[in-house]
């Protein structure tokens, strides 16, 4: 996949969910997070899961999420109709991940989505594992070692993790995407480096502006 880096585990389940109506989006290639509108009289918009089978994984080493930003949406409001919404590769979100507290299958069941998702996913006492600003296109890396290590030594407690965004709306790439499959989520053991053509190219960029400013 990626210099220095190997993956340990792919996605045995990701997806997400459109709240109003509690949709399970399983298949679709890529994961729709919109930005969150939590408590709001209806919750319109998307969050997702992402879970992993770890129990083939020991506790040893770091353990990173891997994600990779495909697209932005932006809505333009229209007169009389419903906005009219464009994607590009180029944009900007935050993501935030947490590790869940009760499964999917919960959720599905759940009579009040709003409730069960101001439960487990986003609230001041379910801890944020991380943070990730996305810009355009590429791939981001999240610690969740002591995440997954808890999971290893108590399986039952492995819900996956949640993801929602708290500005901008995204696509992240699922376990399902085929433009480009280094773009699917998976554990990873390390942050990847830079490949050695990137830092040849950084190299050259930055010998030419130190010529320009002589």
């Amino acid at each position: 996949m990626i210099a220095n880096a190997t993956i340990i585990a792919t996605p045995d389940f990701d997806t997400d969910s459109y709240i109003t109506f509690g949709t399970n989006n399983a298949f679709d290639p890529q994961i729709t997070l919109g930005q969150s509108l939590q408590g709001s009289p209806t919750y319109h918009f998307n969050f997702g899961i992402v879970s992993f089978d770890v129990s083939g994984l020991n506790t040893s080493g770091d353990k990173y999420l891997s994600l990779s930003a495909v697209e932005y949406i932006t809505s333009t409001p229209t007169v009389g109709g419903p906005p009219i919404s464009s994607a590009s590769t180029t944009g900007s979100a935050v993501v935030q991940i947490v590790a869940l507290g009760a499964s999917f299958s919960d959720y599905s069941s759940a009579a009040n989505k709003q409730t069960w998702y101001d439960t487990y996913v986003q609230n001041g006492l379910v801890p944020v594992v991380g943070t990730v600003n996305f810009t355009n296109q590429g791939t981001e890396y999240v610690d969740v070692t002591d995440e997954v290590n808890g999971w290893i030594n108590d399986g039952s407690s492995n819900h996956g993790f949640a993801l929602f965004s708290t500005s901008g709306n995204i696509e992240l790439a699922s376990s399902s995407y085929t433009d480009n499959v280094n773009f699917r989520p998976a554990l990873v053991d390390a942050v990847p480096e830079p490949s050695s053509s990137a830092l040849i190219a950084l190299g050259a960029v930055m010998c030419f502006l130190r010529r320009r400013r002589v």
